[in-house]
């Protein structure tokens, strides 16, 4: 393991910047980066390393299931093994992909029978090592944190593909449709393609319906014929009405009666009235 301590002092001082802390406690900021490490504070360091060391080894220890020594000889050492050599050494029982770990986790998930064997995680040790097995409880005992983001990505997962299902079965709405539409949507299980089929069904159901109605009704009522517009009368113009006025004058005087323009005028008028 390893950790590290940054003294500033000097970078302030070129800045001219001094920093003053002000602690309450022995040990509080005895490793302050603002100072020169003292003896004192690289001790506590070390110590508190040491412990974090301490609980690593014997972690390593519990868990593969040997000795604190074969662990600091052949584990712990600060080497970085890599696939092979961490099977090599007994670090690991085997390697996997993150693929092939979710598809592990997703058939347990499937699996409801009590007691059922786990399935087998691919190891590449050698051709002629066995599969090994793991189940969900030994992952969540010796890697509860890579357990969570599996679930967590999962989740996720699950949740932006029931979203788009929810969206595509919304769009496949046609006017009219839409209640049809939110309720394949809200089912849980209609996928977008059958939402649309459902409803190119409802529309083709109230169609017929719609067709049945029409042909069941009663017979439609004749139309009357409008009748014919009545002709139009001859538009009268000042001339002629002054034409009319004269030859009504003189057909009086001819009878012996001498009348004036007014008294013509309202007898013609008197006499269309009839």
């Amino acid at each position: 393991m390893v950790t590290a301590h940054v003294d500033v002092s000097r970078s302030e001082e070129q800045q001219g910047i001094k920093t003053t802390e002000l602690t309450a406690g022995r040990y509080k900021r005895i490793a302050s980066q603002y100072g020169p490490l003292s003896e004192e504070g690289r001790a506590t360091i070390q110590a508190q390393l040491d412990h974090i060391y301490s609980v690593f080894v014997n972690s390593i220890a519990k868990f593969r299931s040997v000795s604190v020594d074969t662990v600091l000889a052949q584990m712990a050492d600060g080497r970085v093994f890599l696939g092979q050599q961490a099977i090599q050494v007994g670090l690991v029982d085997g390697v996997s992909t993150l693929t092939g770990l979710v598809e592990l986790l997703a058939q347990e998930r499937r699996s409801l029978r009590p007691g059922a064997g786990a399935a087998s995680l691919p190891t590449t040790p050698n051709a002629t090592e066995e599969t090994m097995a793991i189940t969900r409880e030994q992952l969540q005992a010796e890697a509860p944190d890579l357990l969570t983001a599996l679930l967590e990505e999962g989740k996720a997962q699950g949740r932006a593909e029931e979203l788009a299902r929810v969206q595509g079965c919304l769009d496949a709405a046609a006017p009219g449709y839409e209640k049809l539409a939110l309720e394949k949507a809200l089912d849980g299980q209609t996928e977008p393609g059958a939402c649309a089929i459902a409803i190119v069904q409802a529309q083709k159901a109230d169609h017929a319906k719609a067709a049945e109605a029409v042909n069941a009704g009663p017979d439609p009522v004749p139309v009357a014929p409008e009748p014919p517009e009545a002709q139009a009368k001859p538009e009268e113009t000042p001339e002629a009405v002054q034409a009319e006025l004269r030859d009504y004058m003189k057909t009086q005087a001819a009878k012996g009666r001498q009348i004036t323009s007014l008294q013509a005028a309202t007898e013609l008028r008197a006499l269309k009235g009839r």
